[in-house]
């Protein structure tokens, strides 16, 4: 197995085939060792085996951000709602977003 991204974030990469036949043991690699592995059919990657705390992570920060777009958004309406005066009352407002 050898590391075929430049990215230091991958550790090594696996064949499919390779990884069927050591499925175990390669997961044991990823949990307890904190890998990174690319997973490769004909030489090309298909898929990407990462440590459950990593991806936790990963997914915290995506939804952060996620949730941070929207309230800018929201911010965004409520402000053009505002300067062109088109609701008088808050429930009002409420009903169109």
């Amino acid at each position: 197995m050898a590391a075929t991204r430049e990215s230091e974030i991958v550790s090594d990469s696996i064949s499919i085939e390779s990884f069927r036949k050591n499925m175990r043991d390669v997961i044991g690699r990823v949990e307890y060792s904190n890998e990174i592995l690319e997973v490769q059919r004909r030489d090309k990657p298909v898929a990407m085996l990462i440590p459950l705390k990593i991806y936790d992570m990963v997914h915290e920060y995506i939804a952060e951000k996620l949730e941070e777009h929207e309230d800018a958004r929201l911010s965004a309406i409520a402000f053009e709602v505002m300067e062109n005066d088109e609701f008088s009352d808050w429930d009002e407002f409420k009903k169109e977003l």
